[in-house]
């Protein structure tokens, strides 16, 4: 693509663009494009540039440039990862996903055992009695809403930094 081209179709695309607006980003392309060309780029490779800079796009082999990644190398970066995960991240992962899982099965558990002890023991003859089972009832449903609610606050949070973690593997093996 030319330098024509290429204003023709930035003209295209800020045809929406405020008149102030759409001269300023004219005229930071041309600037651009007239740095380029006195350092000794073409208008191919200034074009170029500027499509294809931070999109994440693969992009096509520009005029005069050679590709740097082999494929040696992505498949050696790819297996390093997998070591470093299998040494270094699966276990941690394992041991939290076991304790958020523990945590909020006590928490199920300590909820449902104040109707556990009712159902099986009924209600105590004495006053004293009634009031310290109530007691223990109450602080057993409450550390349990405690676990539940602080389990489910942090599971879903902990399921978002797995989900984070596994793009930016991602990533790291696409060589990004």
């Amino acid at each position: 693509m030319t330098k024509a081209e290429f204003f023709d179709m930035l003209d295209q695309k800020l045809r929406g663009v405020p008149e102030p607006d759409r001269t300023q980003i004219i005229q930071r392309y041309e600037d651009l494009f007239h740095h380029a060309l006195a350092s000794g780029e073409t208008e191919e490779q200034v074009v170029h540039r500027i499509l294809y800079q931070g999109s994440g796009a693969a992009a096509p082999a520009a005029p005069g440039s050679k590709k740097s990644d082999s494929s040696l190398r992505l498949i050696l970066g790819g297996f390093a990862l997998i070591l470093f995960n299998l040494i270094f991240v699966l276990g941690p992962f394992i041991a939290v996903c076991a304790v958020l899982f523990s945590l909020g099965l006590a928490g199920i558990i300590l909820l449902t055992s104040p109707l556990v002890y009712y159902f099986a023991n009924g209600i105590p003859d004495s006053l004293l009695e009634m009031l310290f089972v109530i007691f223990s009832c109450t602080a057993l449903f409450g550390l349990g809403l405690i676990l539940t609610v602080g389990v489910s606050y942090v599971g879903p949070k902990f399921m978002l930094l797995i989900k984070k973690y596994i793009g930016l593997n991602v990533k790291a093996a696409r060589g990004y």
